[in-house]
């Protein structure tokens, strides 16, 4: 058995539903409903299985019934990994370190973020966010050894990441020593670039190509495309606003919540894209 297959816990349909109080009836009704997927016995994911093959997941198979149990089985529902929940990360986690310096609403979890990067990227390769927002894809980057850039329209949310990915001299810090204590031992010599512009600019794409390192292209993107309808990102830090005096960009916002719940929001693209060797997107 392969070590994918033993991560897995690959099982036939009649072990697995001894293992979990269920019918060989049930679990084919949870493959063909989408809920679990089918493998083979090497933990290759397929579509059909040739006689005597078929394997599921004990593991995602359990993963499943707790959700179930919990009201949570929505989420199989809407085709999404199922590891992708992440019900069992505890809040301090999920906020762990300097990600919890400054609220901000609409952000993803580091653990989702690690959970693409770790599949789609690999150390040292350059990844882009184009809507960084607080920057958790940045410092996730950088924690898995990666260099990485950021776009935002916003100022504050540019000095949000700005703060969170300094190094800093941590005997003078005081106020949120203990938490840039903790990403500093985990954050790596990668370099962290946070750029104040609309992504969809050729200006910003020539900030891009200055922030990368000599003779390398970004290797891919990865990012949180604004909650179109949901969210007023200028207004969730109107104070910081008036308080420093940052120009705001509230027009440049795509679909703010004050436009209205656009069902068809408008496409707005540069007619370049970044220097990439490959794409790879978050929604």
């Amino acid at each position: 058995m392969t070590p994918l297959a033993n991560e897995l816990e690959l099982v036939k349909l009649d072990h697995a539903a001894k293992a979990v109080g269920k019918t060989p009836h049930n679990i084919r009704d949870y493959i063909q409903r989408g809920r679990i997927s089918k493998y083979d016995p090497q933990g290759k994911a397929i579509k059909r299985a040739q006689n005597g093959e078929l394997r599921v997941s004990l593991k995602e198979l359990r993963t499943f019934l707790s959700l179930v149990e919990q009201g949570l089985d929505k989420h199989h529902e809407a085709g999404l990994h199922h590891e992708l929940g992440f019900h069992n990360v505890p809040e301090h986690q999920r906020t762990k370190h300097v990600h919890r310096l400054h609220p901000y609403l609409g952000k993803f979890i580091p653990q989702l973020v690690e959970w693409f990067l770790s599949r789609y990227f690999k150390q040292d390769d350059i990844t882009l966010d184009p809507f960084m927002g607080s920057g958790t894809t940045l410092i996730q980057g950088n924690e898995m050894q990666m260099h990485t850039i950021g776009i935002d329209i916003s100022p504050f949310n540019c000095l949000i990441a700005r703060v969170k990915a300094d190094k800093y001299d941590l005997k003078n810090a005081r106020h949120t020593a203990r938490r840039l204590e903790q990403f500093d031992k985990v954050r790596s010599s990668k370099s962290i670039s946070v750029i104040q512009g609309d992504s969809r600019t050729q200006e910003t794409r020539s900030l891009i190509a200055k922030s990368l390192p000599p003779s390398r292209l970004i290797d891919g993107i990865f990012t949180s495309p604004p909650y179109v309808g949901q969210i007023d990102y200028h207004d969730q830090h109107i104070y910081a606003y008036e308080l420093f005096g940052f120009s705001r960009k509230d027009e440049l916002e795509i679909g703010p919540k004050k436009r209205g719940n656009l069902s068809r929001p408008k496409r707005s693209t540069s007619k370049g894209s970044p220097p990439c060797s490959r794409i790879s997107f978050h929604s």
